[in-house]
């Protein structure tokens, strides 16, 4: 009896070691950091992407058809530390019936102020995400580049961009702005286009009506409208005012377009124009000056397959921080885009942690994107879609906010198509 109820507690005493054991190795974070690939799944466990902690279980629900060449669909994790909830869309970027267009928030850049639902259904969008950092406590408006049809509607600042060409290819880079202002045999450098504080520190700026109003501060400010001869090859200009007296900018109107300088710009544009002079504006971006819509964010994620450090990242202290995230990623041919958006802080039923920069570029390497980027996060992270059947979109995550945040501007999907979707759901 004694041998009997000994080797009973041996056994019990054998079995809660083994899976203390097995926990432990559970909730070890996966290290990998030099590793490109998936922590391989055993007969038990789903595959784990790097950077995560260890995946439990997955659960994808079925895809959605929104039209030809978009589908979106959800997946939640049960990870050691806690769940997670992604929202998807799928864009085949080869399909005709497709096209990604950039939005600016109330279609102007100062003090903006609008949700992305608001943004797509205004624009009749399919689907699309928010998209880049903005003033939160300011003037609200986008901190990078931004291009809309081919017009710059503001010159690059800092931080990465991803940007569309004429041919469809989409690009994730940093892009530079230079310009030039020329009147007869003078000329200048033009700093910048758009960027309200970019007569500062004897900088010379292009101001345009998508601006909004401005406060102007000891700057020269030269009113222009469109010379009969402009093209948008070789846009020229017609001076008709020049004010050295303003302290406010009111939004321009339709056809009238300015430049604003202070220090050595504000005496040039005083000594070398007069009003009935005609200048001429040259612009270009490198390294793609066929960009046709371009919308900022950052960090670059992946390049090239590989995991990349970006080094002019916004806000760096947030790289290891559990956020809700937004993400792009692009497969390798470029013929397929990857929207992502991850909830984060426990918001709403799905009580989803968020993910660092590192998880989210983890998630899109084991998904096959070849080159991905962030944009906005935290409360400003959201997805939408215009759902079969429905007229308006939805809001597909869960803004860590508890509603929409009003953001600067959004990424969508356009399609050619009369209807959006379709009734049937494919397996996910």
């Amino acid at each position: 009896m004694f041998f009997s109820s000994y080797f009973m507690r041996v056994r019990v005493v054998s079995s809660v070691t083994i899976i203390l054991l097995l926990l432990g190795m559970m909730t070890a974070r996966v290290d990998l950091q030099t590793q490109a690939a998936p922590l391989a799944a055993h007969d038990w466990l789903p595959s784990t992407p790097p950077h995560w902690p260890v995946v439990l279980q997955t659960q994808k629900t079925s895809r959605q058809v929104v039209a030809h060449g978009v589908e979106t669909y959800s997946e939640t994790f049960n990870t050691v530390e806690g769940p997670e909830y992604a929202s998807m869309l799928d864009v085949d970027l080869s399909s005709k019936n497709i096209r990604l267009g950039v939005v600016q928030a109330n279609e102007q850049l100062l003090n903006p102020g609008e949700a992305v639902s608001s943004m797509a259904n205004r624009t009749h969008a399919l689907a699309g995400i928010n998209g880049d950092f903005f003033e939160m406590k300011g003037s609200g408006d986008p901190i990078n580049m931004e291009m809309i049809n081919g017009q710059l509607i503001q010159s690059p600042g800092d931080y990465a961009i991803l940007g569309v060409k004429k041919n469809g290819q989409v690009t994730m880079n940093h892009e530079t702005f230079s310009g030039m202002i020329t009147t007869g045999s003078a000329n200048h450098v033009l700093t910048s286009i758009n960027r309200y504080d970019g007569a500062r520190h004897d900088g010379l700026t292009l101001i345009t009506p998508m601006l909004g109003d401005m406060t102007v501060t000891n700057d020269t400010v030269v009113l222009l409208q469109p010379a009969q001869d402009s093209t948008s090859a070789q846009p020229h200009y017609m001076v008709q005012a020049i004010k050295t007296d303003l302290t406010k900018l009111n939004k321009l109107t339709k056809d009238t377009q300015a430049l604003v300088g202070g220090g050595t710009a504000a005496i040039w544009l005083s000594t070398n124009l007069h009003v009935g002079d005609t200048i001429t504006l040259t612009q270009q971006i490198s390294p793609d000056n066929d960009l046709v819509q371009a919308i900022g964010g950052g960090p670059i994620l992946l390049k090239d397959g590989r995991f990349y450090t970006d080094p002019q990242a916004p806000n760096p202290g947030d790289t290891n921080v559990q956020n809700p995230l937004t993400a792009v990623g692009i497969m390798q041919d470029g013929k397929q885009a990857i929207f992502v958006t991850f909830d984060g802080r426990k918001a709403g039923i799905t009580q989803s942690r968020g993910l660092t920069r590192p998880q989210m570029a983890g998630y899109l390497l084991s998904l096959g994107a070849y080159q991905a980027m962030v944009f906005d996060g935290g409360g400003s992270t959201e997805m939408v879609a215009r759902l079969p059947g429905r007229e308006k979109v939805s809001v597909l995550n869960t803004p860590s906010d508890g509603h929409e945040r009003l953001v600067a501007n959004s990424l969508f999907v356009y399609s050619t198509e009369t209807q959006s979707g379709s009734e049937a759901l494919l397996a996910g």
